[in-house]
């Protein structure tokens, strides 16, 4: 009788403490005690933190091995997105990908950090291109940057990036090589350039001098849709080392108002530059509007990206905007395009070959057919109703005449590329896959510090170029996320200053 009495007070007890025991094991989760917060999902159940992939024609149902119970998800598109919930905002996030991946070339991975205007942090996932290199050529360290060699013939970074090899035989992947560009055959003139685009946001150009001053004026106007300060500044460099800086303060309206101020400008003037390409980056954020260039350069390109907004859905803020379309010519051999306003819904061109931009917040793609024999075309694109976020591994330019390629030599390692394309390759922030026969592991990190919103609804991105053209296929068998920010005792010690 008295050992029946102490199971009841037993099991009591259990029943009693089981709901305080959760209480307390939320709480350490809300409040992030530790500072750390770990979550997954291997796709054999709905996750309370973690959705499956999407959207449904890219990311397949939840699968089961009938032979090892494994579950996973399947990608055959891309982009792939994933959301995940934590009850706290972190400062920083550790995403571990158990996954296969047979064939496809090229895999990157990270985080909307603002859904409209779009603005993602990708960070390097898998290229099979280095992967292979690594295995067998020369490779050389430095200061975060690796150089590998299929033949050695350099013996530090320093010397391959001053006697650079002339055959187009280097390609790099997130570095920025600067090769010398002369151009021969050009002449300076007194003809200037004049781009009526509306730009949003950051933009860098690049332009060529030759005996003549480096004279571009840029025109802006702040919309104010967001509260924040939106100063300019206009960075200048020559092969990757800042030469000179202008800037341009606040309006003096850092409230969401919705009413853009007057437009003013900045003004870069060097002379006595020695011949080559400069490029010019404008630092700004998503409310500035570069609203008119004139460049006394004829030679004037802009680089791997252009958001132009002469559109009906800009209208109010820029009365005096020429909706006209938009044509650029480039050499890319392939890019993305996207709009965030049924006004911008159109058709695209390239070369008189359609591309349908028929859903908003959605990527379409674009890749010549023949891009290895194609490198040096230069194609002609047309944005009938602009509003569009172009992305390429390239330059562009608003007139024939004012195209030039000062990466001429350089190649980008991406899903096109193949190791026999390459004698040299220089790469940062990338490191290989661990590999288990078939199966692949990958480990991520990601700062959360430029993510908009309150950052306790995170939405993850896969990309993986051509996935679905190709008919490949990326299997995810499990997915981690562990986030990180300061301890409890440490945010409350700043607090009180303890």
């Amino acid at each position: 009788m008295k050992i029946r009495v102490n199971t009841i007070k037993l099991a009591k007890g259990i029943i009693f403490f089981i709901p305080i025991v959760i209480s307390v094991w939320m709480a350490v989760q809300y409040f992030a005690v530790s500072g750390n917060l770990s979550i997954g999902t291997n796709f054999s159940s709905a996750s309370p933190f973690i959705s499956e992939w999407y959207p449904q024609n890219r990311a397949g149902d939840r699968e089961q091995n009938l032979r090892t119970g494994d579950t996973y998800q399947q990608l055959v598109g891309e982009p792939d997105y994933i959301d995940v919930a934590v009850p706290r905002s972190y400062d920083s996030v550790d995403v571990t990908v158990d996954y296969n991946n047979d064939e496809q070339p090229l895999i990157e991975f990270g985080l909307i950090t603002n859904p409209e205007p779009w603005s993602v942090n990708l960070q390097a996932f898998e290229s099979t291109v280095i992967d292979e290199a690594l295995k067998t050529w020369d490779r050389i360290d430095t200061d975060g940057v690796t150089l590998l060699q299929r033949t050695k013939q350099f013996n530090s970074l320093d010397e391959f990036r001053n006697a650079m090899p002339s055959d187009k035989g280097v390609g790099t992947y997130r570095y920025q090589l600067y090769p010398t560009f002369i151009d021969p055959t050009y002449t300076p003139s007194d003809a200037s350039l004049d781009i009526d685009r509306y730009f949003r946001g950051a933009h860098e150009f690049v332009a060529y001098v030759k005996n003549e001053t480096l004279h571009i004026t840029f025109d802006f106007a702040d919309m104010n849709r967001e509260f924040n300060a939106d100063p300019v500044k206009i960075e200048v460099y020559d092969k990757g080392q800042l030469i000179d800086e202008k800037l341009l303060s606040d309006d003096g309206d850092v409230t969401a108002s919705g009413v853009n101020t007057a437009v003013r400008s900045l003004t870069v003037d060097i002379p006595n530059l020695a011949e080559g390409a400069y490029t010019l980056k404008v630092v700004v954020d998503n409310d500035m509007v570069t609203t008119h260039i004139h460049s006394d350069q004829e030679k004037f390109v802009a680089h791997n990206q252009v958001y132009i907004i002469n559109n009906e859905e800009y209208r109010i803020p820029f009365p005096e905007m020429n909706l006209d379309g938009t044509t650029v010519a480039t050499n890319a051999t392939e890019f993305i395009a996207k709009t965030d306003h049924n006004t911008g819904v159109q058709t695209m061109t390239i070369d008189d070959e359609p591309l349908d931009i028929n859903t908003v917040h959605e990527f379409a793609s674009w890749q010549a057919e023949n891009a290895t024999a194609n490198t040096n075309t230069v194609r002609t694109v047309v944005m009938p109703k602009n509003d569009l976020l172009f992305i390429t591994h390239g330059y562009m330019a608003f007139t024939q005449d004012s195209f030039f390629d000062p990466d001429y030599l350089i190649q980008s390692v991406d899903e096109m590329s193949t190791l026999d394309q390459l004698d040299h390759i220089v790469f940062q922030d990338y490191h290989s896959p661990e590999v288990l026969r078939r199966d692949k592991t990958q480990t991520v990190h990601l700062d959360l510090a430029g993510v908009a919103g309150d950052r306790k609804k995170l939405t993850f991105i896969l990309s993986a170029p051509g996935l679905d053209r190709e008919r490949y296929m990326i299997q995810i068998n499990h997915i981690q996320f562990d986030f990180q920010r300061e301890p409890l005792w440490q945010r409350l010690r700043q607090r009180f200053h303890l």
